[in-house]
């Protein structure tokens, strides 16, 4: 039972969590719910700061980004605040966090640890396991035979990758069917659905890290059949029809006794002698048609599911030949061997069909991903547990690392898969192997640290091992003490979440079977060792109610042809217990119901209503809190598609696509972004004069409002459909009118439809970043991924109640926690069945339905359940353990009797005894039920200042202002710039440098170019210099005596005395420029553009342009219009930067070199307007 004394409990606590933070132990902590996991966290790394560890040498790995951001978020805001606050209070945060007096130089080095953080290359490491193995992929690339510019996949782009490597396998064995490929591919079109096969693929390409140590340990692909064969105990070369032979031959059965049974039961009754004539009929035939009946003759003996028959003879029968049942019963035994070798052998077939597919999907996919430079989120791991035990390198890279990290923190650790557990593993190798030269160096110790929790391990589909946090505690206890370092073994058991009531229901079902099974750690002779919960909260009233459950009631048939006017499930009992629920949340809401060890009123931010799984009930239950206009956050996790803002604009996608689709386009007109009423649809839609709908909405839109609006509406979102990019087009469509689309959206479907709106936005815009722009390959696209939403439903979801599974729960707490979903286990098994072999190779099966059952699938099919049941009952753990002063318990039933096992029984079973009957005729009543509540609970004794009401609740927003709701007035668009450094104009044909006469002219004129741009730049003195070693180069490859010759042009240019100062060094080059030009007519031109040199003098500005491997002018006039435009746009922006100065143009020709100087005058007819900005 859970502790009650506060003073001991807590102190217990402190204890513990000082324990679990010593900087000079390595720590296994198992921490239970609500036990302060992340504050020993934050301690321990606080201490081992405070212990002179380099912050750059701690690896603090969690199991989400969130974690990670809120565990930095507190380190960080721990760290500052100790650098300004006073003595007296670093003094004793020091104190409370060492368990002593802190000495004075820890009291200097708690000040300075922010900015040492701070000044730490990339700071605290502090990241998901995926971030860290990218980190480290990132830094050896090419040693994990990986291009150094590798890219992550998010889970859409590999699920496309996937599945388009799916496609080009099954048409590439659809076109070869002759081949092994299009053979397996033949055996599973006969043998599974296509749902089936899909799911079987997904499975197995999921488990790619389990799949890939199985081909490694058989050798291959190729090796498929012999090592299923193998594991399934068939000799090699067995095959169906040599078993067929064998079991219908004259020895194989007894032939005489069956033929004496064969004449007892043909003087019985009608069943008896029908069993007769099929075994007349088996024994008569010869071999080969014996194979043909060896299915009806096996019904005499088997039922369907391959059970012998409980009855095999009557009476009489058995009367006429007193050995009939043995002799029976003895060919009932072999046939039931027969059918299962039969079983096995179709086993290993569709086993070995379905790797062989899976083996080519996933050299197809790893193909793909190698040629993108791509990698996968399984990949990360992966990879860098390949590369920690490739050898020859491993040792490098561990050397590397090893250099870098002194001590490795855990969070979740029961959540860790096998690969992850190696990676860690691997990374620890040399911390535990005596005193190296790193240690030596530093003078520090190093430490493994983990936390978690056994019972809350319910991550299994992302291949959490629950039995790896027992087996590396065993594994680092062991390297520690070898070591002669310190180690030590911790339980954090005080709980400062729940209530005692709560954690007293929880000590008595978990310490009793069967749900210890899989939730408690077992002794050495297996006992399940018990639990205790430590109370912090005891003097606080908490309280656990379970509710009767609610019953189907019996409903009249309405009859085929009932006309459908009443909305049909509102009677059945899910929908009956979410409204009971609201119900009750309402009644508290309204008479301001007491949370007393807050002194406050419930409000729906208290409130945290949790499910096994998303289903119908869960959007009963939001139905039913709406109903009641009760705040209500929506569901934690949500398909995009599914949701109705969402479909309503694919709907409207799927329209602009295709406008007769009548039935599309009246979803259109219904909803929110039109807005027509039923009434108006149907006088639309009903005898109109035009075949299609579209055209007759076009026709009557003249005529009524409501049509000439949304024929105003739809005709602009076609008009831009064409031409207008998938994000663009929606995001217009949501933004524009009075009031806009997304306005008019959410004031029908709520404050809820405003995440899809946003999320269905960004899907646009992913889909655009990797796909090119189509309006029907996005809709394609989105309705293929099933996308989904994840709401951040910590902290009361702005005060709203929050309906969650139990899993999204995970690391969430409430003040008051409903548990509906309670009467049902899980169904179904994974498809895939995973064995191991002797030596620890996993090996996959396809799990067979019951009847095509055998003996190694039956064994695996039982190992799945026990499994997923022991998660079952952790997952209970988690969900009663999120409550922190009520939890409410309830279920609702079916016509099938609830399996045993459900926590509905073993909550009702521990609670029977501690629980009091409490009569509620309304919630009984609601529940078809009269049997009473069962409460427990405890008062409230510790004094708590009360609150009011108005205290309470969130106060009330204002009103937006009116100029809030309005539109905003349209901005500006500027016109496309005017670039005069490139023209959109043609300019006059380059030399060619493919041409024998022009070839030495084009790359002369561009040498001279960059010469032109750089030797201005640098003393006269060492020009010369410079351009002789920069055309020296040989990738210039310039015949001897050219390099003198072009700089010597150079130098004649540089220091001519007319152009001289145009290089002088007040000059610049590659000058950037840009304004607004008036063009006329109130329009404004922008230019843009780049001066290759530019001279600013006291009284003149002067601009060149340089003219690289153009033909130049022999006159004036003969300069290109192009030109004149774009040295006029210049000087006009010039003018009015440099106001009263002249602006003189020049275009130096690379091809001379000479100079043309464009008079003022010729330019002023060529300007493209005065300057506005």
């Amino acid at each position: 039972m859970a502790e009650h004394d506060p003073n001991a409990v807590i102190a217990e606590a402190d204890r513990a969590q000082r324990r679990a933070a010593d900087p000079a132990a390595s720590v296994w902590v198992a921490a239970s719910a609500g036990t302060g996991k992340t504050k020993v966290l934050t301690d321990r790394v606080l201490n081992l700061l405070l212990a002179g560890a380099d912050p750059g040498r701690i690896l603090c790995l969690t199991f989400t980004k969130a974690a990670a951001a809120e565990m930095s978020a507190r380190i960080s805001a721990k760290l500052s605040e100790w650098a300004v606050i006073g003595e007296t209070d670093l003094s004793g945060q020091l104190d409370r966090l060492l368990g002593r007096q802190p000495m004075q130089d820890q009291i200097a080095l708690a000040r300075r640890l922010f900015a040492r953080t701070l000044d730490t290359p990339g700071g605290l490491k502090i990241q998901t396991i995926h971030a860290f193995c990218q980190a480290v992929l990132k830094r050896f690339p090419l040693e994990a035979g990986l291009p150094p510019h590798f890219q992550v996949m998010d889970d859409r782009t590999a699920a496309e990758r996937l599945s388009d490597a799916r496609d080009r396998v099954l048409n590439k064995a659809s076109a070869e069917p002759e081949s092994p490929l299009g053979e397996a591919l033949r055996l599973i079109n006969r043998r599974f659905a296509e749902e089936t096969f899909d799911g079987l693929i997904s499975e197995l390409l999921m488990e790619r890290a389990r799949l890939g140590r199985f081909f490694e340990g058989i050798g291959g692909p190729g090796q498929i059949t012999p090592a299923l064969l193998a594991h399934l105990d068939l000799p090699a070369g067995e095959s169906r029809e040599r078993v067929m032979q064998d079991a219908v031959s004259e020895t194989a059965f007894d032939a005489v006794g069956l033929r004496r049974a064969m004449e007892a039961l043909s003087g019985s009754s009608k069943t008896d002698v029908d069993r007769a004539e099929n075994l007349a009929t088996f024994l008569a035939a010869d071999p080969d048609t014996r194979i043909d009946l060896f299915e009806s003759y096996g019904s005499v003996f088997l039922t369907g599911d391959g059970d012998m028959r409980k009855r095999l003879a009557t009476k009489k029968a058995v009367e006429t030949f007193a050995d009939i049942e043995t002799v029976l019963a003895r060919e009932a035994e072999r046939l039931i061997a027969v059918r299962q070798l039969l079983n096995t052998i179709g086993l290993a077939e569709r086993t070995a069909a379905v790797l062989r597919i899976a083996s080519a999907v996933l050299k197809q996919y790893e193909g793909g991903k190698r040629r993108g430079a791509l990698v996968d989120f399984e990949d990360l791991v992966a990879t860098v547990c390949e590369l920690l035990r490739r050898p020859g390198v491993a040792a490098w890279v561990l050397f590397k690392l090893d250099g870098g990290l002194d001590h490795i923190l855990i969070d979740e650790a029961q959540d860790t898969n096998p690969e992850q557990w190696d990676v860690v593993r691997a990374l620890t190798e040399e911390f535990f192997s005596g005193e190296g030269a790193y240690e030596e160096v530093r003078g520090a110790g190093r430490s493994i640290f983990a936390v978690g929790d056994v019972k809350q391990s319910i991550f299994s589909f992302q291949r959490a091992d629950p039995e790896g946090f027992l087996r590396m505690r065993r594994h680092f206890a062991a390297r520690v003490e070898t070591a002669s370092k310190s180690w030590a073994s911790v339980d954090l058991e005080v709980s400062f979440r729940s209530g005692a009531a709560v954690l007293g229901l929880v000590d008595r079902l978990f310490n009793s079977r069967p749900a210890a099974e899989g939730v408690l750690e077992a002794d050495g002779e297996g006992d399940f060792l018990s639990i205790r919960h430590g109370v912090s909260r005891s003097g606080d009233a908490s309280l656990v109610e379970l509710w009767p459950p609610f019953e189907p009631v019996e409903s009249e048939d309405e009859g085929a042809w009932a006309v459908p006017v009443t909305q049909r499930g509102l009677d059945n009992p899910a929908s009956r217990l979410a409204g009971a629920i609201a119900g009750r949340i309402h009644q508290w809401i309204e008479r301001g119901e007491m949370l007393l060890s807050k002194g406050r009123p419930v409000g729906p931010g208290d409130i945290m209503i949790l499910v096994r799984r998303r289903g119908g009930f869960v959007h009963e239950m939001v139905r039913a809190l709406k109903e009641r206009d009760i705040d209500v956050a929506g569901v934690d996790r949500m398909v995009l598609s599914d949701q109705i803002a969402v479909m309503d604009l694919i709907a409207l996608g799927r329209f602009l696509l295709l406008q007769d689709d009548d039935l599309t386009l009246a979803t259109v007109l219904k909803s929110p972004l039109i807005g027509l009423d039923e009434d108006k649809l149907f006088d639309l839609a009903h005898d109109r004069k035009e075949h299609r709908l579209w055209r007759e909405l076009r026709r009557r839109a003249p005529e009524n409002p409501s049509f000439a609006r949304a024929d105003r509406l739809l005709s602009s979102y076609l008009a831009r459909t064409d031409t207008t990019p998938p994000y663009e087009l929606f995001a217009g469509i949501l933004a524009e009118g009075e009031p806009s689309g997304r306005r008019r959206i959410l004031e029908r479907l709520g404050i809820e439809a405003a995440d899809p709106l946003d999320e269905f936005l960004a899907q646009a815009l992913e889909y655009e970043r990797g796909h090119v722009a189509s309006l029907q390959g996005f809709l394609h696209w989105l309705e293929a991924s099933e996308s989904d939403i994840k709401r951040d439903m910590e902290g009361g979801e702005g005060g709203r109640v929050r309906v969650m599974t139990v899993h999204g729960s995970k690391g969430l707490q409430a003040p008051i926690v409903f548990m509906p979903d309670t009467l049902q286990l899980p169904r179904g098994t994974a498809k895939i069945l995973w064995g191991e072999r002797e030596d620890g190779v996993p090996v996959p099966l396809c799990a067979p339905a019951k009847p095509e059952d055998a003996p190694a699938s039956t064994a695996a099919k039982d190992a799945a359940e026990r499994k997923r049941n022991e998660e079952y009952r952790r997952l209970l753990y988690v969900a009663m353990t999120r409550a922190e002063d009520r939890l409410y318990v309830g279920g609702w039933a079916t016509k099938q009797r609830a399996p045993e096992g459900n926590w509905y029984e073993l909550i009702r079973n521990a609670l029977s005894e501690m629980a009091t009957p409490v009569e509620d005729p309304v919630i009984s009543g609601a529940a078809g039920s009269d049997l009473p509540l069962l409460r427990y609970e405890t008062p409230q004794e510790r004094a708590v200042e009360a609150k009011t009401m108005e205290g309470a609740r969130a106060p009330e927003k204002p009103p937006l202002p009116l100029w809030a709701l309005a539109q905003p007035a349209p901005e500006p668009v500027p016109p496309r710039p005017l670039m005069p450094s490139r023209p959109s104009e043609q300019e006059p044909a380059t030399r060619s440098p493919l041409s024998a006469v022009d070839e030495g002219r084009f790359k002369r004129g561009q040498l001279l170019h960059r010469l032109l741009q750089v030797l201005p730049d640098l003393p006269g003195e060492r020009r010369r210099e410079a351009g002789l070693a920069f055309l020296a180069r040989p990738v210039h490859g310039l015949a001897p005596g050219l390099a003198e010759r072009y700089v010597e042009e150079i130098m004649t240019v540089l220091e001519h005395p007319d152009w001289a100062g145009l290089f002088a060094p007040g000059s610049r080059a590659e000058v950037p420029i840009v304004g607004q030009v008036g063009a006329g007519g109130g329009e404004v031109t922008i230019v843009s553009g780049q001066i290759d040199r530019l001279l600013v003098e006291d009284g003149r500005v002067t601009v060149v342009d340089f003219k690289t491997n153009r033909p130049p002018p022999e006159r004036l006039e003969d300069v290109p219009v192009m030109y004149l435009k774009q040295m006029a746009a210049y000087r006009a922006l010039l003018a009015r930067m440099f106001e009263g100065r002249a602006v003189r143009c020049l275009l130096l020709w690379t091809d001379g070199p000479f100079l043309t100087d464009l008079p003022g005058d010729l330019l002023d007819g060529y300007g493209p307007g005065s300057v506005t900005g």
